[in-house]
């Protein structure tokens, strides 16, 4: 891929060119051509227009017959929903990974896409790619539909949602490892659950088939999953695995889940791990055990509290202790949206805790900091609760521009996800 194309994918605001028909006649030309590097060019014209059958031309092209130009096509699609960068000290090219972009929007969603209805045929020819001779298509294909088909683009119909989940479990059982890895995040991201939901029985149960995978990555990536989906079936056997592995990248992952599900019957293991003397471990029991909002656990979660100075440790506490009723601990949360250390993390928090938290943030709006005030504004638009929208308005104002044009953002995805979305 070449700067020109990189360029493309800085989450710029693109110009808005003409949709006229001689567009169209130009591209389908183009794209007929025998030349790759002419029909790649193709693609990349016909993005940056902006013309409003992008999609809808740019779709067969994944079926191409030169790998470049199919991931070319991967990334031009994606293209589509970016959204624009907040300012030009924060436009950053997203990485180049196997000749695609797909892993690093992939990564940073929601923030990195706004929502915008995706043509089925786009998600049908994606699909297609998954059996595609050439890894890298595979892999990227796979990170596209995690974003394309993901909560925090367009969510989907109840019965798009079981068609997608019972032919992507299909790709479970492909002989390279690379693609079932990215195909079991893309599960995790496409049916991440909210509160009280649990994921289709035909992916849960993939997924935990999955975690006996000849694979490492892939059993990590599996158990992971199963966290989002929120998938109840799989507490029994994830509380065995840990028992059973007790340490390592396996038993980190089937503690996380443990701590997403955040079933009752994990409670002890959860309080249990709350006090292990390794950081990371004690995030997720606290996490866990906020999520489940038993106060039994509140002596727990205060002990493991006791005398730490770790910022991730303090935070999960802090979230924990305001899910079981103690809301002062808020202020904690969002304090944690500037500290590099535990920006990611407590915007996942704030995430999670949804439209009932987001009158509380309003306030923070009028911080005397930008980075807090953008990143309020940013969690605010992932609430989904509609009594933000005059607070979101005001901000776009903001004297700061990156805040208002976040502000602007937040507003479309507010509007457009009305169930909110969750951070990863």
């Amino acid at each position: 891929m070449t700067e020109l194309a990189i360029a493309l994918l800085l989450a710029v605001a693109l110009p808005v060119a003409s949709s006229g028909q001689q567009l169209v006649e130009r591209f389908e030309q183009d794209s007929r051509s025998s030349r790759p590097r002419t029909r790649i060019g193709a693609i990349r014209s016909l993005v940056a227009s902006r013309h409003p059958q992008t999609a809808e031309l740019v779709a067969p092209l994944l079926k191409d017959a030169d790998e470049e130009v199919q991931l070319e096509a991967v990334d031009g699609l994606l293209t589509l929903h970016l959204a624009p960068a907040l300012s030009e000290r924060q436009a950053t090219p997203f990485a180049l990974t196997n000749g695609s972009v797909a892993e690093s929007v992939f990564e940073a969603v929601p923030l990195s896409v706004l929502p915008r209805p995706v043509p089925a045929h786009v998600l049908t020819n994606l699909e297609a790619a998954l059996s595609d001779d050439d890894s890298r298509v595979r892999v990227s294909a796979a990170f596209a539909l995690g974003v394309l088909a993901s909560p925090a683009v367009a969510p989907l119909s109840a019965d798009a949602e079981r068609a997608l989940a019972e032919r992507l479990v299909y790709f479970l059982r492909h002989d390279d490892p690379a693609t079932r890895e990215a195909v079991v995040r893309a599960l995790g991201r496409i049916f991440d659950m909210p509160p009280g939901r649990s994921g289709p029985v035909v992916v849960g149960d993939a997924l935990v088939a999955a975690m006996n995978d000849t694979d490492a990555r892939v059993r990590v990536r599996a158990a992971d999953s199963l966290g989002w989906l929120r998938y109840e079936r799989a507490v029994q056997g994830l509380m065995d695995r840990l028992a059973y592995l007790k340490k390592g990248d396996e038993a980190a992952a089937a503690l996380h889940a443990l701590a997403r599900i955040a079933h009752a019957s994990s409670a002890g293991v959860l309080r249990a791990y709350a006090m292990d003397r390794r950081d990371p471990l004690r995030v997720m029991a606290l996490e866990g055990l906020g999520r489940i909002a038993d106060p039994a656990s509140i002596p727990a979660i205060t002990s493991a509290l006791s005398g730490t100075r770790d910022e991730a440790v303090l935070l999960a506490g802090a979230f924990a202790l305001h899910r079981l009723g103690q809301a002062k601990n808020l202020d904690a949360v969002v304090a944690g949206l500037v500290r590099p250390a535990t920006a990611r993390q407590a915007r996942v928090y704030l995430s999670e805790l949804g439209a009932p938290v987001a009158p509380a943030l309003h306030g923070w709006l009028a911080h005397e900091s930008p980075a807090m005030r953008q990143a309020v504004v940013e969690v605010i638009g992932l609430t989904g609760d509609e009594g933000s929208e005059p607070a979101l308005r005001t901000a776009t104002g903001d004297a700061d521009r990156a805040v208002a044009e976040a502000a602007r953002q937040a507003l479309t995805r507010l509007r457009a996800l009305p169930d909110g979305v969750r951070a990863h």
